[in-house]
C-alpha cells in the first residue's frame, strides 16, 4: 500500500485550509436553517483529525491532515439531505445535483458549486457532500449501523464538539469514530482508512484509554448488528494487523500519527 503523499496532494483533493473553511461555512448554513449543531455530525476523515488535535492539544494536525475530496455528514434529523440542499440553495449556493447513492442505502450525494456564495472559496470547482439522513425519529444509518440523535448515544456514547476554524464542529466520540472507520475498513483496502484508524488508536493511547478497556468496549457493541464476535473479529483483525505492519511507513509521514507498536500489538492480541 502506498503512503507516499497525503490525500491533499493527490489529484482532485482540496487544500486543507479550503476544505476546512468550506466545512465550517456549510455547517453554519445548516444551523441557520434550523438544524441544531448537535445533529450535524461530521463522520468522514475530519473526525479522526479532530480527535488527534484533542488528544495532543496541537492544531498542527489540522494543517497536516491527510485531506479529502469530499465531505461526509450525518444529519440526525428527518429528511436531512433535502433540508441541507434547501438550506444551501437558500443561501445562494448553486446545488448542482442531489441524488441517492446507488450502492449505499440511506446515503445521498449533494453536489455544490464553490464560489457561488460569500464565505466559500472561489476555486471554480464543485464539492460533493455525502449526507446520511435520519428517519422520522432522527435515527440515521451508516453501513447498517443505527446512529441516534443527541441527547441519545450516537453509538456507544453521546457526540462531542470541538472548535475548528472558529466554529464548533460535532463529531462522534473517539470509540464511535473508530467503530465507523473499522466498519468501512473491513470491506475495503484504502490507505486513507488505515491512516484514520492509526490516528484514532494513537489518540486512544494518548488519552490513556488502555487496550483492555478499548477492546472490551469494542466487543460489547457488535451484538447490535447481530454479528457474532468471532466472525467480526476475523473481519477486522486483518485491518489492525495491516496498521501494525505498516507502522514504520506511517511513522515517516508527518500527516499520519501512529500509536506505539506495543499498544497496537496488545489491542490485536486482546481482540483475538
Amino acid at each position: 500500500m502506498r503512503y507516499n503523499v497525503p490525500e491533499y496532494e493527490r489529484r482532485g483533493a482540496f487544500e486543507n485550509e479550503e476544505i476546512l473553511q468550506n466545512l465550517t461555512r456549510i455547517t453554519e448554513i445548516a444551523q441557520r436553517s434550523g438544524i441544531p449543531n448537535e445533529q450535524i455530525v461530521h463522520v468522514g476523515g475530519i473526525a479522526p483529525m479532530l480527535h488527534t488535535c484533542i488528544a495532543t492539544g496541537q492544531t498542527r494536525y489540522a494543517i497536516k491532515w491527510r485531506g479529502t475530496q469530499d465531505l461526509d455528514i450525518c444529519l440526525t434529523v428527518s429528511n436531512g439531505p433535502q433540508r441541507l440542499a434547501d438550506a444551501l440553495g437558500g443561501s445562494g449556493i448553486h446545488v448542482t445535483n442531489r441524488r441517492p447513492s446507488r450502492s449505499i442505502a440511506h446515503k445521498h450525494a449533494v453536489e455544490i458549486e464553490l464560489g457561488t456564495a460569500k464565505g466559500l472559496f472561489r476555486s471554480g470547482r464543485s464539492l460533493e457532500i455525502d449526507v446520511y439522513g435520519g428517519d422520522a425519529h432522527g435515527n440515521a444509518r451508516i453501513n447498517d449501523r443505527v446512529l441516534h440523535p443527541y441527547p441519545g448515544k450516537f453509538i456507544t456514547e453521546r457526540i462531542i464538539t470541538h472548535p475548528c476554524w472558529g466554529h464548533d464542529l460535532t463529531i462522534p466520540n473517539l470509540l464511535d469514530t473508530l467503530i465507523l472507520k473499522m466498519d468501512v475498513a473491513k470491506e475495503t483496502d484504502r490507505s486513507k482508512d488505515t491512516i484514520d484508524i492509526s490516528a484514532l488508536l494513537f489518540s486512544a493511547e494518548k488519552t490513556g484509554l488502555q487496550p483492555k478497556e478499548l477492546t472490551v468496549k469494542l466487543k460489547s457493541v457488535y451484538s447490535t448488528l447481530g454479528i457474532a464476535w468471532p466472525t467480526w473479529s476475523r473481519q477486522v483483525i486483518p485491518t489492525l494487523t495491516r496498521v501494525c505492519g505498516e507502522r514504520e511507513k506511517l511513522v515517516k509521514l508527518d500527516f499520519a500519527p501512529v500509536a506505539s507498536r506495543e499498544y497496537l500489538e496488545e489491542v490485536i492480541s486482546l481482540l483475538r
